[in-house]
């Protein structure tokens, strides 16, 4: 036993110039090694504890929980990170006990984690965090109840939540809920009724995520809030009705119900440009996802007068949409947008005329192949291909 001790000890003496070698010595030690690796956690270096909290990681000995339970609190977050990953991957009781003290934890990364794993292993224990007396601890297992777990038995306090006397928490309740509603679509009602809800910011998130959910059945209660007395919540809705995927040219999300056209008109023409602008990119949505929806008569002249609008973004949005309308009497307006002053209106001018499939288009395409913009010149390029791919 001296002789181990003696061992052990010489090793720690090394950890300064052989920090590596040492762990790794004091990691296939076994059991004998984790009270070192717990003072190795104690050592100015942070590298040095990092290396420490990995070791009693991979040795997933139940006697280096305490050390690794307290390293959560770590300065250095490489040291943080590697004890609660670490922790998420020990078996027993002890280890759950730790990971739900970590949901106290000050930094946003270890609670995530801890949430994560608790969602895998324990959700008694993220259920019962829910009733934690402290804000942070309340907010970070509700996002480990919705992200993680989706756990459709935690909805009905979810919803008690949204009337949480911290606004945090209010928010998270919103987005779990959200997050439920993905996977089980019986949950969007109490999902919607945050549509309602005093706090602006409370209606403002169910209405940025009531869409993201890809139910239609959320299409009514988005278009009642698009009368709502806050910009941002009006916002909100508007582009959980549709808005194109910035990740994916030519590809939308959304509700994308023809039911939300005429509310969508009344944004249209108002004087805030990012209203206008994120009502045409909707409407180009729901003109995509619901091409036989009823559609107001006065739709097409409205887009039209916005392919002028002085906002660029508005001008490109309203032009992608007329070329989702499937209606001739949008070629002329798309044609003249070919020659608007900003290249992305060109661009999506072009992009429009190919999607609209009309043969009226192609001579202006391959003029605009010679854009100065070479952007724009492509797209106009696929444009030709795509028109004369559908007239042949």
């Amino acid at each position: 036993m001296e002789t181990r001790d003696r061992e052990i000890q010489d090793i720690l003496n090394s950890l300064p110039t052989q920090s590596l070698n040492a762990i790794n010595r004091l990691r296939q030690m076994g059991r004998p090694g984790v009270p070192a690796l717990a003072v190795a956690l104690k050592y100015p270096d942070a590298s040095i504890r990092a290396g420490a909290a990995r070791a009693l990681a991979r040795m997933n000995d139940p006697e280096g929980v305490p050390a690794l339970a307290e390293a959560v609190a770590d300065p250095d977050s490489g040291v943080r990170l590697a004890a609660i990953l670490g922790l998420a991957e020990f078996p027993g009781a002890e280890a759950v006990q730790a990971l739900a003290q970590a949901l106290r934890a000050r930094h946003a990364l270890v609670r995530d984690c801890a949430a994560r794993a608790l969602a895998c292993r324990s959700l008694s224990a993220l259920r019962a965090a829910l009733e934690d007396p402290d804000p942070v601890v309340r907010a970070a297992a509700a996002h480990g109840i919705g992200y993680y777990a989706r756990d459709r038995h935690s909805v009905s306090r979810l919803r008690k939540m949204l009337d949480d006397e911290d606004g945090d928490v209010r928010i998270m309740a919103v987005r779990a809920l959200a997050w439920i509603s993905r996977r089980h679509a019986s949950v969007l009602p109490d999902l919607l009724v945050a549509l309602e809800h005093p706090d602006e910011n409370v209606r403002a998130t169910g209405a940025y995520y009531a869409g993201r959910v890809g139910n239609r059945d959320a299409c009514e209660a988005l278009v009642r809030v698009l009368a709502d007395p806050s910009r941002e919540v009006v916002l909100g809705a508007i582009r959980s009705l549709g808005f194109p995927d910035a990740e994916a040219y030519g590809t939308y999300r959304g509700v994308g119900d023809a039911r939300a056209i005429p509310g969508l008109l009344t944004h249209l023409t108002g004087p805030d440009a990012d209203l206008r602008a994120a009502a045409a990119g909707a409407l180009g949505c729901v003109l995509h996802a619901d091409p036989y929806g009823e559609r107001p008569p006065e739709m097409l002249e409205r887009l039209v007068e916005r392919v002028e609008d002085s906002d660029a973004r508005v001008r490109s949005a309203a032009v992608t949409a007329l070329g989702e309308s499937s209606d001739g009497r949008a070629v002329e307006p798309l044609v003249r947008a070919l020659h608007d002053p900003v290249w992305s209106v060109r661009a999506a001018a072009a992009s429009a005329l190919g999607a609209l499939g009309d043969a009226r288009a192609i001579p202006a395409l391959e003029s605009a192949t010679e854009d100065v913009d070479l952007a724009v010149a492509r797209r106009a390029e696929a444009a030709l291909h795509q028109l004369r791919v559908q007239l042949t």
